[in-house]
């Protein structure tokens, strides 16, 4: 288990890659998302489908800071977003295999892979996305791992889901891995139909009241434009329907060429490629030591490939 030893090295990781994100941080208006997301951050205004309300008010105070430009302290909010999904991942790779330098450099891959990295040092919500995957995964692993109730860690994983569907609706990806832990932790408590059942109305309910958060975008939209947003117009904005297009559930059979692409770009984040080995092999371990989790964690990775190669 992660305990006070595996501290030093986690401050130790949290200044290396803060001073890098720092080093590397965009101090001026940038372009497309990022430029939007700097101009409706200080305003509180209303982003691009689906508004991404969480991200805006996370990163609201960060314009209050005596510090470069207003452009560079939207910046500065998601470069922590960035420093702390990283931190995390550390401590999710600790709890995995218990050895520190591991874990360390697991994190230091992920927080320099020039995909993340990109989006860590300019206004996006990629990063604030990263964080909840990662606080997600943490606690689906802790609920497998530790031989104690696990009821309140389940309304608290499905709490953080549903936050996080209020700063990007990938976030729907992680039901399935989600599901799962549920499924594990019921059998071995050995839950009745009674507790099954109550345990799901918590869980619907905890995960359901941050969604409430998208109040933030008719009271703005009134504020902003002068009129009312309207229940249409809203609920297009929430589940991003200019974007259903985009998606298309049989491209993965349909258009060959997506194999190609994901993979291209799988590659272009692990270098050298032979770190690729690491992967399967570590599959497999974890496999041995505890299946739940490595089928948990699995099948997490299969749903979000499965989306790559769709959208």
């Amino acid at each position: 288990p992660f305990t006070a030893r595996g501290w030093p090295a986690a401050l130790l990781l949290v200044a290396f890659v803060g001073e890098v994100y720092l080093l590397t941080l965009g101090r001026h208006v940038g372009r497309a998302d990022t430029f939007e997301f700097q101009v409706t951050v200080p305003a509180l205004g209303i982003a691009h489908p689906t508004g991404y309300p969480l991200y805006l008010l996370l990163s609201k105070p960060f314009t209050w800071l005596p510090w470069g430009t207003v452009a560079a302290r939207v910046n500065l909010a998601t470069a922590l977003f960035g420093v702390l999904a990283v931190l995390l991942l550390f401590v999710l790779a600790w709890r995995l295999g218990g050895y520190r330098l591991p874990a360390m450099l697991a994190a230091l891959i992920f927080a320099l892979g020039p995909a993340f990295w990109s989006q860590a040092v300019e206004a996006e919500v990629y990063t604030l996305h990263s964080l909840i995957v990662a606080g997600a995964l943490l606690l689906m692993v802790s609920l497998l791992l530790d031989n104690v109730p696990g009821s309140r860690r389940l309304v608290i994983l499905a709490a953080l889901l549903g936050l996080g569907l209020t700063n990007h609706l990938t976030t729907v990806l992680l039901l399935p891995g989600a599901g799962l832990t549920f499924l594990f932790v019921g059998r071995r408590e050995r839950w009745d139909r009674q507790q099954w059942l109550r345990g799901l109305l918590r869980l619907l309910l905890a995960a359901l009241l941050p969604l409430l958060l998208y109040l933030y975008l008719p009271m703005r939209w009134a504020a902003v434009n002068g009129e009312a947003m309207g229940l249409a117009r809203f609920v297009d904005w929430v589940i991003g329907g200019r974007f259903q297009g985009a998606l298309q559930l049989r491209a993965w059979l349909d258009d060959p060429a997506r194999y190609t692409v994901v993979s291209r770009l799988l590659l272009a984040e692990w270098q050298p490629a032979w770190l690729l080995l690491l992967v399967p092999l570590g599959l497999l371990w974890l496999a041995r030591r505890a299946w739940r989790i490595a089928l948990t964690l699995f099948l997490t990775w299969l749903v979000f490939v499965f989306y790559a190669l769709n959208y």
